[in-house]
């Protein structure tokens, strides 16, 4: 006998609810991916930041201290020549000093011009002179072997012993000073050679009366 399936009741399953935690887990998925990705946009750009900032610092020029030497390492100057011509800083009442030599003495108008070039070999100080009118004069006519580098007026000499010429030395102290006149003309033009020749005999008058330097 078959059953009566009519009358059986269904039993109806009951209706699933979704789970509300499941329903959540899309968002917070994405919520981690977010914040990840903040993370690691904020990662990249702190590190840039910090690769630009050691590149500048890498790159910045670089300040070079400069040390001032303790010692001038500049060459050291050269000391005049002696034998330069010199003109007497100090000419009061036509009185000529000539400081290599200690001395002074009376020179005439003529001889205000005075100019000498002082040398020391083996303990004998010399001092040639000359003056700015006869070495002008000479170059104005062509010459340049007047001026007192060349002894134009002639030369007075200093020396602890006597030489040869007694007639023209004076001793004051210790010392012997000696005059010496030109021992030729030192041009060829004629009014060069009237002059040398006045202002030598005046110059060689004039060390008659050399004295101590005061």
């Amino acid at each position: 006998m078959e059953p009566n399936l009519q009358n059986t009741p269904v039993q109806q399953m009951p209706a699933t609810t979704p789970d509300k935690h499941l329903s959540l887990l899309p968002v917070i998925i994405v919520g981690i991916v977010m914040l990840l990705l903040g993370l690691g946009g904020g990662y990249l750009l702190f590190a840039n930041k910090n690769q630009v900032k050691q590149a500048t610092t890498q790159t910045s020029p670089t300040t070079v201290q400069q040390v001032t030497p303790t010692h001038s390492t500049s060459p050291t100057p050269v000391p005049s020549v002696i034998n330069s011509p010199t003109i007497s800083p100090a000419i009061t009442e036509n009185v000529f000093k000539v400081r290599e030599l200690g001395i002074e003495f009376q020179i005439p108008a003529d001889l205000t011009d005075l100019t000498y070039a002082a040398t020391t070999t083996n303990g004998i100080t010399s001092v040639s002179f000359s003056t700015l009118s006869l070495t002008n004069l000479d170059k104005a006519n062509g010459g340049s072997y007047c001026n007192s580098t060349n002894a134009g007026l002639g030369i007075i000499s200093k020396s602890s012993q006597l030489g040869h010429d007694l007639s023209d030395s004076k001793q004051i102290g210790n010392y012997y000073y000696t005059w010496n006149h030109p021992q030729g003309t030192c041009s060829q033009n004629n009014d060069v050679i009237n002059l040398q020749t006045k202002q030598s005999a005046e110059l060689g008058n004039a060390f008659k009366s050399i004295q101590l330097m005061q």
